[in-house]
């Protein structure tokens, strides 16, 4: 028997052999599935909707927003800042800035800020703002204050229970960012000069992180 004719005569073989694995399957209340090459990548369960495309670029990202010495370097009232201290978990990058106001043992200011990327879910996507906003407003904000004398980001507010006695805390929100700044006077100067303090330094550090 030539190969041609050897080839001829197993196919129809093999197929009856599957056949049979399927009529048996069907019969013991098993559906019989075909087995897959471990080589062959499945296709993935989730394609995002024409209706739902993907995000824009954020406004800021994480390698290109400024560390805190380049933050004290544009702004003249800071001095020099300890390390900066950066992480990034899932999408989510944070970044803390430990300033002092002058060059002696004075006043200082401490930094943070969180950064949103765009997410992919399994039923659609979320821009890196849309996330930032939902964590800003999240409860309780029963201990926030509108600030409204600043057009910094898109909301801009005050902690007014902090529960640190001698400082005040500002919160801004801006796209997919964040932003905290705490000023600590260390001296009882009043809760509203305090504020007018960190109105100047927020807007400071805020112009300054923007990018080019």
């Amino acid at each position: 028997m030539n190969v041609d004719s050897r080839r001829a005569w197993v196919r129809p073989v093999v197929g009856l052999v599957i056949a049979a694995m399927i009529f048996v399957g069907g019969c013991s209340g098993k559906r019989y599935t075909m087995p897959v090459s471990p080589d062959l990548t499945p296709m993935p369960s989730f394609e995002p909707t024409p209706s739902d495309p993907p995000p824009g670029p954020v406004k800021y990202g994480l390698w290109t927003f400024k560390n805190c010495s380049e933050i004290q370097q544009a702004v003249p009232d800071l001095s020099s800042p300890l390390p900066t201290a950066r992480s990034s978990h899932n999408g989510w990058h944070t970044q803390t800035c430990d300033f002092t106001v002058s060059k002696d043992h004075g006043p200082y200011v401490t930094f943070n800020v969180e950064l949103h990327e765009n997410w992919q879910a399994w039923h659609g996507n979320y821009s890196g703002a849309e996330l930032a906003e939902k964590d800003f407003n999240r409860p309780p904000l029963s201990g926030k204050e509108e600030e409204t004398s600043l057009n910094l980001g898109s909301q801009a507010r005050w902690d007014v229970d902090l529960g640190v006695s001698n400082s005040c805390k500002l919160e801004i929100l801006d796209e997919n960012a964040e932003m905290f700044i705490t000023y600590y006077p260390l001296q009882d100067i009043g809760s509203e000069q305090c504020r007018e303090r960190a109105r100047t330094i927020a807007k400071q550090i805020y112009d300054a992180v923007q990018p080019q």
